[in-house]
């Protein structure tokens, strides 16, 4: 072995790490560029405005010549150039902010990226994989809105409003004070709504982090909510969280900010109000001119609008910085493990550590004064109880954590002060749950050496013993893995974690219980290719099954954090007590027998349905005194809730509606629909109220929005008639106007009320119905699907994607953009079809470009979500993977996100450029109707074809007609959005779920059978995980499976527990399938303590009582203290009411698993499946625990899985599973002479 070539040259100085501040900072030049492309463009989106000003003037009030046409062209002209213009500007201005967006965004997530691989590895592990699904990706890119449009649509909208405030106080001051009288109202308005939505985001915000917890409790303990009675363990707290959101929003609509939002809508007629009656006593007492007349109305029909749009944009700004900024910036801020400013690099390989101090948490310490010298070459094994400091121990020498005192030194040299780059390389660490990547096997295993042959790793994968999985998979070595390992089991994990120590050969090894997860047989082998690595090496190992730790030269005893003795495993037996007992109680597990204390014979079964707060009683029935015709719907016998109408038993009582509307509103093939029948679709239980009574309140609506414009018309009309010659305007005219005005203000304001009124309701219940479908509809679909569709993404779509399916402007804005311009038109060519040509003569043009736009949206769009998705998965495994990345930081893997960030920039940067060209001639080709229009008008004008009247009345009109269209364009986005969404949705909508039978049929007794049983993960012939399982559990009895890892051990707990349906054959119990008993009967009838505990994040009596939430407290001592767990639980601050967060992250995995082998117990199912129940706890305990069992088993029928044969030899029955079949089945006496794989699993084991 070669030494790691190392560098002696100083680090240089750490750069400031990255803020969010600083990364927009950056970039600011783009930003700036982009805000003031954003304010010229909006300078020339007036000149609409200033051309029908212009026009009027020259038309109705010229000069002693008479009307000018060369004028009228020169205005044409300008128009047009302005409409150019600001199409132009406007794209430049969101191309450029797109664009620097995108590169902000990717400096973040390679800023988040690299603090991954910086922080103390218990701080990335601590989050779950959703937290970071949504901290790398939902949160980064809800940003990219706040800053593409938010700066230059910010600059904008302030500018306008002040530059053309100025332009009308040079016209006329006193006019031009009243203008700005009615902007300072609207912008207090704007700040009063401002401060009231932001309570209420406040609160929206706060629920935010309740849904999130909800949703993930929800995803992440789904195996467990399947197994268990209780109501709120899950799937009830989801549910609640989503009904408490909708109230939240709900709130809005019985508090102030929904009268200042209608306020605020109305207020874009405020100038008009204001300027109408004003300037038009002016214009009768003759100090306004007919010019200065029209130029303030009309532009005071656009001069508040830019305010709206800045309100909107600030609300949305603001929304986007609460909700996701925060989360970024606590990442950026976490502390770092610090770099060496001098690094050193070790001569020599021995491990020290020397009183060293360690806590996860402030005034919990877990290390006291922990001082262990391992000498080169020389393996060091840490023995002791479950929690007691060995696996951080570990962590400390591999520098995922910094100690709080003392010191951890390689070759006497600090690991703070060796270059972590160095350090990885000089130690191999194969952990417990090593993570695999998404990627082919081999290079999952090539992490180890980057620069390793296909010979060298498969050689390596060899060695660890996965050629049995190599010749499974379809493309041998090549086949690519899924993310976290897909279906491989714990064991084949394990495996490929050992074949990357074996390849990287570094000079210092960590195995911590590298051979937990290994039948026996594949132990045997693996420990043979390990014991070939560490030859030679400084080797630490940690294992509680103390047989493979035995010959180590060195052997410490850890205990409660503190290092109690070492030796040599001679000198501990002879010499320390609590060694003594370990390998006692390790010698003493030798296997699980009936006591038969206080057994009565088998359990009865109770023909109950359990639901929400029951449990299945499954004390033994005395003869004579059998009560079982009472139904057990609840503890105190009430019947079983109504069922849904599709025969599944309801476990939530659905008294307000909500899950009958979740389950109506799921449609099949909903992603592939088309674009306004998917929006009605996912509309659900809303679109009859929509039709009914929104629809109508819009029309009404949408017509009496053009009050102002009707007003402004009125008045100039009634003024160029004087001009004319006509008769002269008056005050009470004037008045008349304005009380008109003021009426159509009012009127709109009830409008918009009733209007936003039934929108909103609309528009929440139909989102919560959607997050309540999927939620609904995850309880009930196998759980392979979860195998496939990784947590992370279905929490987004619960807590993020849904909301953002547009239900509330969307009515609004297909009645804008289709049934106002549709009237218009028509009434346009009614009163003159030339002008009314005129003025539409773009339109053909603009729905053409925008008909392509659309096709250029979804080609881009397409290749932008793929590459989305892509790099979400990347980055995630950048968290879920640290551990592995971190020890192996050359590896192509560790380095990859760079590129997947920088292909995700690229595509996004390719739909801004492809797109944007083509939004601009669509917006350059409506608006140029304008210009036909005035050239058009003028002439007919002029040729006396058309009256005054007529002409203003088109002038005016065109400008509400072309913005509204224009919308459209805009619309293509979100189409491509709702699209993304909606196939996310329809992938959980169209999963299969299992069925459920109207009557579930009742069990005879407890027995459990296989019966020719046949199943796939992925429904693959080929793929087959258990051919023609057949086998029987009686009553009353312990039943052991064992078999090498991969054999379909595990599967059969999964099926026996009904958290998949077979392919073929069927599962029973009492001589019912498990198809007709129904989900809920089952989950009464079945327990099972798996391999990977979850526990929730709430008390340990949350958790301990979700069988049987009315259980005592009595009761649930006992089931501590059975499960050896009580001694524990005392420990904690606040005993059973202590509260486990991040899924009980401060317990070690073996506290853990004892808390389920409690929870286990206490819910007292007639079959019990313990999935190696104590793989991860010390001899000590299990011997206690296997105590404990033999005598609570009674009565029971009870599965055994494990690997260690000696913990099941005295077993009722063992069932020898070998390539997904029952090899054979009988006593350990007959399947010695019976079955091969048990012999060679016994022979093994050394027994």
């Amino acid at each position: 072995m070669t030494p790691p070539e190392h560098s002696h040259a100083p680090t240089p100085p750490p750069t400031p790490p990255p803020t969010l501040g600083s990364v927009v900072a950056e970039h600011r030049r783009g930003l700036v560029v982009s805000a003031l492309l954003s304010v010229l463009a909006a300078a020339c989106s007036m000149a609409p405005y200033v051309a029908v000003y212009l026009t009027a003037a020259e038309l109705f009030a010229p000069g002693p010549e008479g009307v000018d046409q060369g004028r009228i062209g020169w205005i044409a002209a300008f128009t047009a150039l302005a409409v150019v213009l600001r199409s132009v500007l406007a794209g430049a201005s969101s191309h450029l902010a797109h664009v620097t967006a995108y590169r902000i965004l990717a400096r973040l997530r390679l800023a988040l990226a690299d603090r991954l691989q910086r922080i103390p590895l218990g701080r990335v592990q601590r989050r779950s994989s959703g937290e970071m699904k949504k901290l790398l990706h939902d949160d980064v890119e809800q940003l990219e809105e706040a800053l593409a449009h938010g700066v230059p649509d910010l600059a904008a909208a302030a500018a306008v409003p002040l530059t053309t405030t100025a332009l009308l106080m040079a016209v006329d001051w006193r006019l031009g004070l009243v203008a700005l009288a009615a902007l300072v109202l609207l912008l207090a308005l704007s700040a009063t709504g401002m401060v009231l939505a932001n309570k209420n985001n406040a609160a929206l915000a706060a629920h935010t982090s309740v849904l999130n917890t909800a949703i993930l409790t929800y995803l992440q303990g789904i195996k467990v909510i399947r197994g268990y009675l209780r109501h709120d363990s899950g799937y009830d707290q989801a549910r609640a969280a989503v009904i408490k959101g909708a109230e939240l929003n709900d709130r809005t609509l019985h508090s102030p900010v929904r009268w200042l939002v209608g306020v605020m809508t109305v207020a874009t007629g405020f100038a008009v109000a204001l300027l109408v009656p004003v300037a038009g006593h002016g214009f009768v007492d003759g100090r306004t001119g007919l010019d200065t007349l029209a130029l303030f109305l009309v532009v005071a029909l656009g001069y508040l609008t830019p305010v709206i749009g800045l309100v909107g944009v600030l609300a949305t700004v603001l929304v986007r910085i609460q909700f996701s900024a925060t989360a970024v910036r606590e990442m950026l801020a976490e502390e770092e493990l610090p770099l060496p400013a001098r690094p050193q690099a070790p001569e020599r390989f021995d491990v020290a550590l020397e009183d060293v101090e360690f806590a996860y948490e402030a005034g919990r310490e877990v290390l006291h004064g922990v001082s262990l010298d391992v000498p080169e070459g020389t393996t060091c094994a840490l023995v002791g109880a479950t929690g007691s400091g060995k696996t951080t121990i570990a962590r400390l020498i591999a520098h995922f954590w910094d100690t709080g005192g003392g010191r951890v030194a390689i070759g006497g040299v600090d690991v703070r002060e060796i270059e972590p780059a160095l350090l990885a390389r000089l130690v191999a660490f194969v952990q417990q749950d090593e993570y695999v990547f998404a990627t082919t096997l081999l290079e999952n295993i090539r992490i180890a050496r980057p620069g390793a042959t296909d010979a060298e790793v498969i050689a390596a994968g060899e060695a660890a013993q996965l050629g049995e999985l190599v010749a499974g998979l379809p493309d041998g070595w090549a086949t690519a893995l899924g993310a976290g390992g897909g279906n491989l089991s714990g064991g084949q994990r394990q495996r490929i974690s050992v074949a990357r120590a074996l390849l990287k050969d570094a000079p210092v090894v960590i195995l911590d219980e590298a051979t937990a997860s290994l039948d026996a047989l594949t132990e045997r082998r693996t420990l043979q290719a390990v014991r070939a690595l560490t030859r030679g090496r400084t080797v630490i190992a940690i294992a509680h099954r103390l047989d493979t730790v035995r010959s180590a030269d060195r052997i410490a005893v850890v205990e409660a954090g503190r290092i109690r003795a070492t030796g040599s495993h001679d000198e501990l037996l002879a010499a320390d007590t609590g060694y003594q007992e370990l390998w006692t109680a390790y010698r003493e597990a030798t296997g699980w027998h009936l006591s038969g204390e206080g057994a009565g014979g088998p359990v009865a079964v109770s023909p109950a349905s359990p639901v929400r707060g029951s449990r299945v009683v499954c004390a033994p029935s005395p003869a004579g005194d059998d009560d079982s015709s009472a139904p057990v719907g609840s503890a105190d016998g009430t019947p079983s809730p109504a069922e849904a109408a599709d025969g599944t038993p309801d476990r939530g009582r659905d008294t307000d509606g909500w899950t009958r509307a979740a389950r109506e509103v799921v449609r099949p093939g909903v992603g592939e629909l088309g674009f306004l029948a998917q929006w009605r679709a996912l509309l659900g239980r809303g679109r009859r109220d929509l039709l009914r009574r929104g629809l109508p309140r819009l029309l009404l609506e949408g017509t009496v929005r053009s009050v102002p414009l009707a007003a402004v018309f009125l008045l100039l009309d009634a003024a160029v008639r004087q001009q004319n010659g006509g008769p002269a305007l008056t005050h009470g005219h004037v008045w008349g106007v304005t009380g008109f005005l003021a009426a159509g203000l009012v009127l709109r304001l009830i409008a918009v009320d009733r209007t936003n009124t039934v929108i909103w309701s609309i528009a929440t219940r139909a989102k919560a119905d959607l997050q309540l479908s999927v939620v609904e509809r995850l309880r009930r679909v196998p759980l392979g699907f979860f195998s496939r569709v990784d947590n992370g993404r279905i929490s987004t779509l619960v807590t993020n994607d849904t909301v953002m399916i547009d239900f509330q402007n969307l009515p609004q804005m297909l009645t804008g953009a289709f049934l106002q311009p549709v009237y218009v038109s028509v009434a346009l060519l009614v009163i003159d079809w030339r002008l009314a040509l005129a003025a539409l003569v773009g339109m053909p043009v603009f729905l053409l470009l925008t008909a392509w736009s659309d096709r250029i949206y979804h080609r881009v769009f397409t290749d932008v979500h793929r590459t989305r998705a892509e790099t979400s998965l990347i980055l995630i495994e950048q968290a879920r993977g640290a551990a592995a990345l971190r020890a192996h930081p050359d590896s192509a893997l560790a380095g990859r996100y760079r590129d997947a960030v920088e292909r995700l920039r690229a595509a996004s940067v390719r739909m801004s450029v492809r797109a944007a060209p083509v939004t601009a001639l669509a917006a350059i080709a409506v608006e140029l109707g304008l210009v036909v229009l005035i050239v058009v008008g003028a002439a007919l004008y002029a040729a006396g074809s058309v009256s005054a009247t007529v002409l203003l009345m088109f002038l005016l009109l065109s400008l509400v007609l072309y913005q509204p269209v224009q919308e459209l364009t805009t619309l293509a986005g979100y189409r491509r959005n709702q699209e993304q969404i909606a196939r996310k949705i329809g992938e959980v909508w169209d999963a299969p779920v299992l069925s459920e039978p109207a009557r579930p049929a009742e069990p005879a007794d407890a027995e459990l059978r296989f019966e020719n049983v046949r199943f796939t993960y992925t429904g693959a012939e080929n793929d087959l995980v258990l051919d023609g399982v057949d086998f029987s559990c009686r009553p009353g009895t312990i039943t052991a499976l064992v078999g090498a890892s991969g054999s379909g051990k595990t599967t059969v707990a999964n099926l026996a527990a009904r958290l998949w349906d077979v392919d073929s054959g069927a599962v029973r119990i009492g001589g019912a399938d498990l198809r007709e008993l129904g989900s809920d009967r089952v989950m009464g009838l079945v327990t099972t303590v798996h391999q990977d505990v979850y526990l929730f994040d709430g008390t340990v009596r949350f958790n301990v009582t979700l069988g049987r939430p009315e259980a005592g407290d009595e009761e649930v001592w006992a089931a501590l203290a059975a499960a050896q767990c009580d001694d524990v639980v005392r420990a904690l601050p606040g005993g059973l009411d202590h509260h486990l967060a991040d899924g009980g992250s401060g317990l070690s995995g073996g506290q853990r698993q004892r808390l389920s082998i409690a929870r286990a117990l206490l819910k007292d199912s007639p079959v019990l499946i313990l999935d190696e129940a104590v793989a991860a706890v010390d001899p000590q305990t299990e011997a206690r625990i296997q105590e404990a069992l033999a005598r609570l088993v009674a009565g029971r029928t009870t599965v055994v899985i494990a690997h260690r044969l000696d913990t099941v030899r005295e077993v009722d029955r063992i069932v020898v599973l070998a390539g997904g079949a029952v090899e054979a089945a009988g006593t350990h006496e007959e399947l010695v002479t019976t079955s091969p794989t048990y012999r060679a699993l016994l022979e093994a084991h050394g027994s």
